[in-house]
């Protein structure tokens, strides 16, 4: 059943494929125009006021994208509230916490302190961001507006940061930011289930600023921004290695060590292949990569699968991504090979230029 998600998976995330896979695909261009009727009403409800758009009455930057995930909104998230922080704005990050222990009940992950809920009850990726971001408090709860008012009542933030909140027309924003993937740009540029947009591409409009992540050569996905929005900039951005974590000792782990041996490694993220190039880019001996769906909730019997198939393959390392690894933590009973994480982050091209350009949004609204 995984590898038949895999597969069709693959499939939508191509830009071209032949025409009998084309033939085969159709009857999802159905669901395709379903989904665009629904998204369309949707919209018109809330520009009609049917449906209540409100305001946490201080500055909010949305981080989102129109596609599936794999876009790198998470390493974002992490990297703009922290420069913010550090720039000595008080922020807090909103989350909806995807399959999470009760996901419409508003739940405080970290009061930027300490961090109060394990990674079942806040979801791996908050989990993840309280992990990092001290001095950030992290929320999490379907309805972000009173996410916000938490954020903004009980800390004082001088603004909020919303984690994958391009498509939540329920909270007005004062700056949308669109995470794009360079490699994989907009697929076939169809709405899912045929394709992996999540919204049409005329609602990139609606972008105050955009980031293509992880592209050499941008021109043309930026030919197409601009047929859709012209006027709001676009910056560039990179994963780049930061360090691999044992997951049972919490240690670091040198990377050259990790390089001059074999690794089988996996995954559970939305874009895999991500996470392939990032092992292939530390030049990593792969002996096996294996694809699990995004946000998997792995079972023991899926971990003593890993462990038989890298004893058999006389690996020396298990490499997972650090969004998968804060799941496996206390949960792994074979430590041999031993079993790691890879933490990746996010940088800038124009770090200043990029900053310059969100700061006066909290510094206006704060002052």
């Amino acid at each position: 059943m995984r590898r038949i998600y895999n597969f069709f998976r693959q499939l939508l995330f191509r830009k071209e494929i032949s025409w009998w896979l084309n033939l085969v695909l159709l009857p999802l261009l159905l669901f395709s125009l379903i989904y665009r009727f629904v998204l369309q009403v949707r919209s018109l409800f809330y520009r009609r006021e049917i449906f209540p758009s409100k305001r946490i009455n201080c500055p909010t930057i949305s981080i989102g994208n129109i596609t599936l995930g794999g876009s790198g909104k998470t390493p974002m998230v992490a990297y703009l509230a922290a420069a913010l922080r550090d720039k000595g704005f008080k922020v807090a990050v909103l989350s909806r916490g995807y399959k999470r222990k009760h996901p419409g009940r508003l739940a405080l992950v970290s009061d930027g302190k300490e961090v109060i809920l394990g990674v079942d009850e806040a979801g791996d990726e908050p989990y993840m961001l309280a992990r990092k971001l001290n001095g950030v408090p992290i929320i999490v709860g379907k309805d972000r507006y009173q996410s916000g008012l938490l954020a903004r009542n009980n800390f004082s933030v001088d603004g909020v940061v919303l984690d994958d909140g391009f498509a939540y027309l329920g909270l007005k924003r004062d700056l949308d930011i669109i995470l794009i993937d360079g490699e994989i740009g907009f697929g076939s540029k169809k709405l899912l289930p045929r394709g992996i947009l999540r919204e049409p591409l005329k609602a990139l409009a609606r972008a105050g600023l955009f980031v293509i992540n992880r592209a050499e050569d941008t021109r043309e996905i930026e030919e197409l921004l601009r047929r859709y929005n012209p006027a709001s900039p676009v910056f560039r951005s990179r994963f780049s290695f930061d360090k691999f974590i044992n997951i049972n000792k919490r240690e670091e782990v040198e990377q050259e060590k990790v390089k001059e041996n074999k690794i089988l490694a996996f995954c559970g993220t939305a874009n895999p292949s991500s996470f392939r190039q990032s092992l292939q880019e530390l030049e990593l001996d792969i002996a096996e990569f294996i694809e699990f769906p995004d946000h998997w909730y792995y079972r023991q019997s899926d971990l003593k699968r890993i462990a038989k198939m890298a004893q058999g393959l006389g690996v020396d390392y298990i490499v997972t991504t650090e969004k998968d690894g804060v799941k496996l933590e206390g949960r792994i009973e074979e430590e041999t090979p031993p079993w790691l994480m890879l933490l990746i982050k996010i940088s800038m091209d124009d770090s200043d230029s990029f900053l310059d350009y969100l700061s006066p949004i909290f510094r206006k609204k704060a002052g």
